[in-house]
């Protein structure tokens, strides 16, 4: 998924973009029907939004998950420095043995 088509907002995250992203992510066949939105982390520490997005799915969507954690830049200018722990995912995470984070995708 190109950087140019990944949400900027939590209100750009729609069942169709996040469809597709899971798509994308190796879940063919999934249609979210519905995404209920909650803030999980804000405040100090946290280089950006995160969310919790419970997903419902349509009838005849295969299997996908319950939910996901939605990570979208923060608002603020000098706090949007969130690409090392994506680096980290994409290259690095399948090479530990110890459980890690699945990177779904990724604007970087």
């Amino acid at each position: 998924m190109s950087s140019k088509n990944f949400p900027s907002t939590i209100e750009e995250v729609t069942p169709v973009w996040l469809s597709d992203a899971l798509k994308n992510a190796g879940m063919p066949g999934v249609e979210i029907r519905d995404i209920q939105v909650e803030v999980i982390g804000e405040g100090v520490g946290i280089m950006g939004l995160l969310y919790r997005a419970k997903l419902s799915y349509s009838e005849s969507s295969s299997e996908g998950p319950n939910s996901v954690v939605i990570k979208v830049p923060s608002p603020h200018e000098q706090t949007r420095h969130i690409a090392r722990r994506n680096w980290f995912l994409q290259r690095c995470g399948k090479r530990y043995p110890i459980r890690n984070t699945r990177l779904l995708c990724s604007s970087s």
